[in-house]
Parts: C-alpha cells; sequence; structure tokens
C-alpha cells in the first residue's frame, strides 16, 4: 500500500495513506492531505494511482511543485524516494509496513521561506491554543536572543508546565525551543528565589545587630539608580509580583574585594503610548516592553489588577525595548477558511483571540466574503548564523543596458528566470540586463538564507523585451529598474492579489499596514549589500517605520543610517512609493559610456 510522507520545515513527518485512487495535496481543507505554509496553493497538486503507476500532477499552483529542482510542466510518474517540493515541504512516495513508523531526520528545504507545521484538524483545542501562545513567546525570547526579562513569569510558568505534562496533540509536538524556554524560565525561577532567601538573610542579620558581617559582603560600588528591568520608576526594586529576574548577566564572579557584583542597569528608551487591543493583559503589554507589570501600574497610576479594555491608552515611561505598533488588518475570508481554527493558523494567532477580535460582528463562524479584524504585532527576526557563501550567479554578459532608465534601451535582455525565491508578477514585463539578473537573484538568496521571513515575495515590472518607453512608467527603460512588492505579515498575501483582485496595471499591492518592515529592512539591507544597487526608491513617510525595524533587528543607530542615501546608503525618497520600492541598479563597466548612471527619474 502506497502512501506519502510528509516532512514540514522543522524535520517533523507525518505518513498520509492513499484512501483512494486520487490523493490531493494543498492549503485547503478540502483536500486529502491538508498542509498549510509558504508557497503553498489552496490547491496545489496531486497523486493518482492505477495499478502500480502513480502519477504527480500539478494543480495550476502559484509557485509550482519541484521534484529535483525542476518545476512540473506536465503529469509525471514518480516513484519512492524522489523527493517533490511544495513550497517548504518534502513529500517522498513510500509503501507502508507493518508496525511502528519512525521519523524522518530533519531535512534541509531547498531556498524558500519556511512554514508552519502540517494542518491539524483534531486533538484538544485548548492545548493547541496554549501550544500557539508558548511558540510566539518562545520565538520572540529566543529572536531577541534569549534575555531573562523575556521569559516566562511565575503564573506563565506554572500554566506552562501544566501545559507539557499534558498528552500532546500529536500533529503539533511541542518544539525545542519551547522547551528551552520552560526550563530557562524555571531555572531564572529558582534564581530569583535564591536572590530573595539571600536578601531575607541579610536582613534577618542586620536586624539581629550584626551589622559589620553585613558590611564585610557588601560591594565597596554602589548600583547605579537608574530603574531597571526590576526596578519600579520610584526606584522600589521589587519584582516579587512578576517573578522575573532583572539581571540577565550570568557572569556570577565576585569583585575584588569578595562581594557581590550588583545588577547591571538596563539603558531605557524614550517613553510611547501604547493602545491595549483586544484580550490583551498587563504581562502581555509588559513583555512588548520588557518592562514590569508594577511599573505600568504606576506610570498610569492603576492597578495591575484592574481590567483593560480595547482602545485603553497606556503610558510606557521607560521601555528597554521599543517594538513596532502592533497593527490591525482586514481580511476577506476566503472559501474553506470559515474555521476559526484555520484563520488562527493562517495568521499564527490564537483562535480565542481571533474570536474576540471578531465577537461583535461575528458571534458565531465567519463565511466566505466577511471582513474580520485580525490583529498582528510584528515580531523582529534573528538572524540566522548560517554562514554558506551563497553560489555565484552567471547572467549572460551580452544583455545590456543602453542610454538612462528613462530614455534608454535594453540589448539582448534576460528574462527573469523562475525560481522558488520569489514570485514573477507577470513574466512577459521582466526583462533585464546581466547586472539585474545576476545580483537581484543574489541578494534575494542572502535575504531568505539571512531572515526566518515565510512570505511570498514578489517582482513586478522591469522592462520590456528591448526596453523603451513602458507604460505606466517614466523609467524602466533599460532593464536596470525593478519594483518589488514590500514584504507583507504573515497570513497577509493571497495568489489572486497578483491580477483579479487589484488594479490591472498593479494588482492588489499591499497596504503599509500590511508589511512586515522587519523583513523589509532585511531585503533593503541584502539589496545594499550587493554593492551593485544605485537607489531604493520609497516614501520618506515610512522611513522612520525603517528606522525602527532596523533597530529592532538589533542594527546600531549608525548601522540604520547607512542605508540611506544621503549617507552612503541606496534608500531614498520618492513620493506614494509605499506599496513597494524602486530598486535601480548600478551599469556595469563594460556597458559605460553608452550606460548612464545620473538619471533621477522613478
Amino acid at each position: 500500500m502506497y502512501a506519502i510522507r510528509v516532512t514540514s520545515p522543522d524535520g517533523h513527518s507525518s505518513l498520509q495513506p492513499f484512501n483512494g485512487p486520487v490523493v490531493t495535496i494543498g492549503r485547503l481543507a478540502e483536500n486529502t492531505v491538508p498542509i498549510d505554509g509558504t508557497g503553498v496553493s489552496g490547491r496545489h497538486c496531486q497523486f493518482e494511482i492505477a495499478g502500480n503507476v502513480v502519477t504527480l500532477t500539478d494543480r495550476g499552483s502559484t509557485n509550482g511543485t519541484f521534484i529535483n529542482s525542476v518545476r512540473l510542466t506536465q503529469p509525471v510518474q514518480v516513484t519512492e524516494g524522489v523527493e517533490v517540493w511544495v513550497g517548504s515541504f518534502k513529500l517522498e512516495l513510500t509503501t507502508m509496513h507493518a508496525g511502528p513508523v519512525s521519523n524522518a531526520a530533519p531535512v534541509q528545504a531547498p531556498p524558500v521561506a519556511t512554514g508552519p507545521l502540517l494542518a491539524s484538524a483534531s486533538g484538544d483545542r485548548q492545548w493547541r491554543d496554549m501550544h500557539g501562545r508558548m511558540q510566539r513567546i518562545a520565538e520572540k525570547w529566543d529572536s531577541a536572543g534569549r534575555p531573562t526579562h523575556l521569559g516566562l513569569r511565575r503564573g506563565e510558568l506554572a500554566a506552562a508546565r501544566r501545559w507539557l505534562a499534558a498528552p500532546e496533540d500529536r500533529a503539533l509536538p511541542v518544539t525545542r525551543v519551547q522547551r528551552e524556554l520552560i526550563e530557562a524560565s524555571a531555572a531564572g525561577a529558582s534564581k530569583a528565589l535564591v536572590k530573595t532567601i539571600i536578601l531575607a538573610g541579610v536582613a534577618f542579620v542586620v536586624l539581629a545587630g550584626g551589622v559589620a558581617a553585613a558590611i564585610m559582603f557588601w560591594p565597596e560600588s554602589t548600583p547605579d539608580p537608574t530603574p531597571t528591568a526590576g526596578a519600579d520608576a520610584t526606584g522600589g526594586g521589587s519584582t516579587g509580583d512578576t517573578g522575573e529576574d532583572d539581571d540577565d548577566d550570568d557572569d556570577d564572579d565576585d569583585d575584588d574585594d569578595g562581594g557581590v557584583r550588583p545588577p547591571r542597569p538596563k539603558p531605557r528608551l524614550p517613553g510611547v503610548e501604547h493602545t491595549v487591543i483586544p484580550e490583551e493583559t498587563f504581562e502581555d503589554i509588559a513583555r512588548r516592553y520588557s518592562v514590569t507589570t508594577k511599573e505600568i501600574a504606576n506610570w498610569n497610576a492603576i492597578s495591575k489588577d484592574d481590567p483593560l479594555s480595547e482602545g485603553d491608552v497606556l503610558k510606557i515611561d521607560a521601555p528597554i525595548t521599543s517594538p513596532l505598533p502592533q497593527t490591525m488588518i482586514n481580511y476577506e475570508v476566503e472559501p474553506g477558511e470559515e474555521a476559526w481554527s484555520t484563520l488562527a493558523t493562517r495568521f499564527n494567532v490564537s483562535p480565542t483571540r481571533l474570536k474576540a477580535y471578531n465577537a461583535a460582528e461575528f458571534p458565531d463562524t465567519p463565511k466566505a466574503g466577511n471582513r474580520i479584524k485580525v490583529w498582528i504585532d510584528p515580531t523582529p527576526y534573528r538572524r540566522s548564523k548560517d554562514t554558506r557563501e551563497i553560489p555565484p550567479i552567471v547572467a549572460r554578459l551580452d544583455a545590456i543596458a543602453k542610454g538612462n532608465p528613462n530614455n534608454g534601451s535594453l540589448e539582448n535582455g534576460i528574462q527573469m528566470p523562475d525560481s522558488p525565491n520569489y514570485i514573477r508578477r507577470q513574466p512577459r514585463r521582466m526583462w533585464a540586463n546581466a547586472v539585474l539578473v545576476s545580483n537581484l537573484q543574489r541578494a534575494i538568496a542572502a535575504f531568505r538564507r539571512d531572515i526566518a521571513w515565510e512570505g511570498e515575495l514578489v517582482l513586478a515590472d522591469i522592462s520590456k523585451k528591448g526596453g523603451g518607453h513602458f507604460r505606466p512608467h517614466a523609467s524602466h527603460q533599460a532593464g536596470r529598474d525593478i519594483d518589488i512588492w514590500l514584504p507583507t505579515l504573515r497570513g497577509v498575501f493571497k495568489a489572486k492579489y497578483l491580477d483579479e483582485a487589484g488594479n490591472k496595471e498593479w494588482g492588489r499591492r499591499p497596504e503599509p499596514e500590511e508589511v512586515d518592515w522587519f523583513a523589509a529592512y532585511g531585503l533593503i539591507e541584502a539589496l545594499a549589500e550587493t554593492g551593485a544597487v544605485h537607489v531604493v526608491f520609497l516614501d520618506k513617510h515610512l522611513f522612520d517605520t525603517v528606522r525602527r525595524a532596523g533597530r529592532g533587528m538589533g542594527a546600531t543607530e549608525e548601522e540604520v543610517e547607512k542605508i540611506f542615501k544621503r549617507n552612503g546608503g541606496v534608500l531614498d525618497h520618492s513620493a506614494a512609493h509605499i506599496h513597494h520600492i524602486h530598486v535601480r541598479f548600478k551599469c556595469a563597466k563594460y556597458e559605460k559610456p553608452s550606460c548612464k548612471n545620473n538619471s533621477t527619474v522613478h
């Protein structure tokens, strides 16, 4: 009996037996094997068995079905051992054997963004909701470098331990980073308890009259009075209400005099105002800004036990971190997505919270065509430690740009090749010179390697085959200019946005609130690092958002400013470029003097 082994991007695998002559694969729940992830279409592909022959057919998917890096263009016969790639999922035909089936070893996905686990239609919903919450907390903790102050508080830690001890929904295994978060939080709680006991002991010695003994072991230096993550704005310094460990420095070396080193104060940022969203708690807000719930209560003259309501504005007077604002998008429900759990999986949010966001308009289940509210908390990406070199990408050097971008032509143009790393919106409008083809592919490959963004990157207009005037653009005439849609937050993109759901010329491009600005910063940075980009155009009203995203990704103020054109970088202003970036590549030496870099027309 045949089966399909489906391996998700994190290496978790599952066997799906043939229960009929046809097995369909895709994102929609109607499929025999529903999988939800980057690059997976609603009805992606199918396996059909006739006797001992199994045929694989692509069902018109947007991003294609690949065998050994070759995209299917017609039905093909497949045998055991052949690797089929659907987005970032690996599918293999295999034979079912009696007895237990062991999980496959983790695999290296092709250079596309990684997606979530296999969609699950069973299991305890409360356990799965907690799984989603733990994963979001764990990913934020991990991406920030695993600081103590982003670990679980005491109440959350107790709930997490109960969740961990419960039977697992096998389609959603406990991840390594979830376990490590719980273990690290438990260790931090123990460390905090030891510190409390030590301080209590010191207090007892002082009260008993042993002042000299207490002074002997106290550091000579006085800690900086600046409030830390564990101190309230009045200098109280108590964190017993949250169980936080204020000092995430694990260096326990003593001072020269044998004393205990005081905790290092954490730098504070300018104050901000936070608008409460549905279902948000004091703990959620404290974690966003790396402060304590007691500090928030003191800054706003309220009790941390007071209920919060949607729209409440809280002052965060001295945050340690300053994340991008949470953003609300309006999403049109598609056929097959009517279940809250399906929508929650799409956006990686809790079904309970998603229902709460929409309780007034949709007390029950939404219907296809309804527009629901989804609140998304953008999270910075932790840069990959993958240091592998991007292999050289060589294009025909006879593809030459001539003249200016706004008054030029293209000789022997190259059509931008297909790739699982991106989507070509309209290939017939994507002819380029060698510089653009080779360096753009290299930049996108580096972006995919370094930033764990899971979305679809849409490449749009470059030039006509021979260049020249290219409506509706003023430039794009020499094969050196390309429009790239700004990368979107998880769940926003739909394949139909490429054409039928938007403007005939532009498609349905993302709105600024739908953009994943952390990914956008990573993409601009990758383009700049090629050294082949002349300029990247974006509306200046979005520059501050780019700056904040860069800082959130760990870049220094100096590093962030270096990406701007006025500081020797590439990012420059062009009005109304709020849905996409316009990237212009430099002329190659062998294209000069006929190729000109001096045009400022966008």
